[in-house]
């Protein structure tokens, strides 16, 4: 079967977009080459598979490239893979009346090629997205996304708060780019109140959690509802023979309560990745852009990215893969 030419809108960093979605691809088992360009990611990739692009949390809309051209002309695309589909159309980027003109040309073009094919703006099974984005203009297709309210699951909301809780947006990324799935164990060995267990939970992946912290650990057990395996002990002998993948945001500053220094603790953590890891599994670690983790000898440095907070903090992650 022939790659297709894919396309994704950046919800944030458009890199880390990148990175998230070409690491899903892999994580279930599809050939991607993907590269960012503005605010759009572009490539192409060997399917698009559903549960990869449900899953993303940095891509706010993912779909079939159909052209990148220099005007909202039509003219020439084929839609006739929409037949007997319900559709509608989706200018973004240009002015009201403009916008009116295009989807209105653009669902006639689609109902001329289409058989069976019909408008439902409130119940599509497909969106034409037609995209204004610099100088050109992006065609593509795409299900109907469904808005993620992260603000219904941020650390303020949750039965037990700490100030250094990773927001849920960025707990999803970390475990996605750990590249687990349904039926692997997820671990994070600082759990502390649960953010990344609760992102892997919710996308039905088997979830671990390690913290050296009394109350975090129950505060963890209360924000995951039970949901969660969770330990206490030192992340620095963990007590835990394998898993299928890792991901941690290094604890860091007076309100982590953290137990040794940072850099310690970040380089204990990859070399017992080495032994907790299958050869091909990923730990991913957030940590002080003054303290990235240099690596362990197992494991082989797949990216790296800056990822700015607020004017005094800067945080890099780091994706390794077990040799």
């Amino acid at each position: 079967m022939p790659p297709v030419k894919v396309y994704a809108i950046a919800a944030g960093d458009p890199s880390l977009c990148a990175s998230e979605l070409g690491a899903l691809f892999e994580t279930y088992g599809v050939e991607a080459r993907l590269e960012s360009r503005g605010k759009l990611v572009l490539g192409e990739a060997g399917s698009l598979p559903g549960p990869a692009v449900g899953r993303a949390a940095y891509a706010r809309e993912v779909g079939l490239l159909l052209s990148l051209q220099g005007d909202a002309d039509a003219g020439s695309l084929p839609f006739g893979g929409l037949a007997g589909r319900r559709f509608k159309v989706d200018a973004q980027g240009f002015p009201d009346e403009e916008k009116k003109s295009i989807d209105a040309a653009v669902g006639r073009k689609v109902l001329e090629e289409a058989p069976g094919s019909r408008v439902s703006l409130r119940e599509p099974e497909v969106v034409v997205r037609v995209l204004r984005s610099g100088r050109e203009v992006l065609f593509g297709t795409a299900a109907p996304g469904r808005r993620r309210r992260w603000v219904d699951r941020r650390p303020r909301a949750r039965a037990y708060f700490h100030p250094v809780a990773v927001f849920p947006k960025l707990a999803r990324l970390l475990v996605n780019l750990a590249r687990v799935k349904q039926g692997d164990v997820f671990m994070d060995p600082f759990a502390g109140t649960g953010s990344l267990l609760i992102e892997a939970s919710e996308m039905g992946i088997e979830a671990l959690g390690i913290d050296v912290q009394r109350k975090m650990v129950f505060g963890a057990r209360a924000n995951t509802q039970g949901g969660c395996h969770l330990v206490r002990a030192d992340s620095r002998r963990m007590p835990i023979r394998a898993v299928g993948g890792m991901a941690t945001d290094i604890p860091y500053g007076r309100a982590s309560g953290i137990v040794g220094g940072a850099e310690e603790i970040g380089g204990r953590l990859l070399e017992q990745a080495q032994d907790l890891l299958r050869p091909g599994s990923h730990v991913v670690v957030m940590s002080s852009s003054g303290l990235v983790p240099a690596g362990a000898g197992g494991l082989a440095l797949v990216s790296r990215h800056r990822l700015y907070v607020h004017r005094s903090l800067e945080r890099a992650i780091s994706v390794f893969r077990r040799r």
